[in-house]
């Protein structure tokens, strides 16, 4: 992997962990707040903090079943070999006709 995109994801992740971390300290701080009703703006704040916060652990899981599934042999072989698609190319054949 190149030095770039080494940075990029470092760069991405450092974001993942700061938007949780943020987005939890902003829940814990107006938990307790007086809510206004119905259209209260806090509670709407929180409830699209909680759904962010429910979206991208459902991402973290999909990337961790994935990454498990490429570490093991049995299945990166099958994965692999999925997309790789049996073209002359791909078998390096010379069609002389």
């Amino acid at each position: 992997m190149s030095k770039n995109k080494r940075k990029a994801a470092l760069c991405l992740a450092l974001v993942f962990i700061l938007m949780i971390l943020l987005s939890s300290a902003v829940t814990a701080v107006e938990a307790g707040h007086d809510c206004a009703g119905a259209d209260c703006p806090i509670c709407n704040i929180v409830t699209a903090i909680h759904s962010l916060v429910r979206s991208a652990a459902a991402v973290c899981a999909v990337f961790a079943v994935l990454f498990v599934m490429l570490q093991s042999p049995v299945c990166a072989s099958r994965i692999t070999a999925s997309f790789i698609s049996d073209t002359p190319i791909a078998e390096k054949v010379k069609l002389l006709n």
